[in-house]
């Protein structure tokens, strides 16, 4: 009796995993029919998520502004070793882009970790919470770091799966501010 509510729960499980990924297959069709994806010239995934700090981060919020959304972990030694670039970016820029960071929290042992993380290399740029791995998923980020560079008009202008330099970031923003309006 006991082995079959065994394989009973195992089957439900297993239900429940296949219907969440035939949603998360969907819901991909449904946006790459609207034109919104990771692809060179698509409108960049919507997102709202909580800032580290309060508040939130939104990318609607930053229409206008070249945006470099970098997604990392606390424990990838190479976004440790990106994030100093970054604000380097964030400080170079100023108001001109933004520079956000989205920690994939669901990865992470506490929001504590994120807290040192961000006072350990000085980050001022907001750094967002992907509690649930959502925004992660929309972005289609299977490495760390991964840097997405969406445009002042909300496009993907170029994916890096990769750690990045100063040098390299501010090559692929520099063209997306000659083209702010």
């Amino acid at each position: 009796m006991v082995a079959v509510r065994i394989k009973l729960q195992w089957l439900a499980l297993i239900g429940v995993v296949v219907s969440l990924s035939l949603f998360t297959v969907q819901a991909r069709l449904q946006a790459r029919d609207r034109g919104v994806g990771v692809a060179l010239g698509d409108v960049a995934p919507a997102f709202t998520l909580p800032a580290l700090g309060g508040g939130t981060v939104s990318l609607r919020a930053l229409r206008g502004r070249p945006v470099d959304l970098d997604f990392f972990t606390t424990f990838c030694q190479a976004c440790r070793d990106e994030a100093p670039d970054l604000e380097a970016v964030h400080q170079a820029l100023g108001s001109r882009a933004a520079v956000i960071g989205v920690d994939l929290t669901l990865s992470e042992a506490s929001v504590e970790d994120v807290r040192q993380f961000v006072r350990g290399f000085g980050v001022t740029y907001p750094v967002a919470l992907d509690r649930t791995g959502r925004v992660s998923d929309a972005y289609l980020v299977n490495s760390i770091p991964t840097s997405v560079f969406i445009g002042p008009h909300g496009h993907v202008r170029a994916v890096v799966r990769s750690q990045m330099d100063y040098n390299g970031m501010m090559a692929s923003l520099r063209p997306l501010l000659v083209h702010r309006r």
